[in-house]
């Protein structure tokens, strides 16, 4: 792994994490550059057997569109260095 340099070129992106009414949900706030500029998901952990048995990942469902995202290890067992990221649409029966 290297170093990159982050100057003015780059879009610094903040996140916070907000408790919900749910006990497996949290909200997710992102921001950056402007205050306009926010974008809100709920984040579960969801169970991810696809490459270890009890496997886990992170699942983001961006607020006011179809779109989630599926966070996990690459290994499936180590979010520490590396992680798999894959974006998907929620279909009309439900699936991802």
């Amino acid at each position: 792994m290297g170093n990159i340099v982050l100057d003015d070129t780059y879009t610094m992106r903040c996140y916070s994490i907000e408790k919900t009414e749910k006990y497996d949900t949290a909200k997710m706030v992102e921001t950056w550059d402007t205050v306009e500029a926010t974008r809100t998901y709920d984040v579960t952990l969801r169970k991810d057997p696809r490459m270890v048995n009890n496997g886990c990942m992170v699942h983001t469902a961006l607020h006011g569109t179809a779109f989630t995202q599926w966070l996990g290890a690459v290994d499936g067992l180590n979010m520490n260095s590396q992680i798999n990221e894959e974006w998907h649409v929620t279909q009309a029966d439900g699936s991802e």
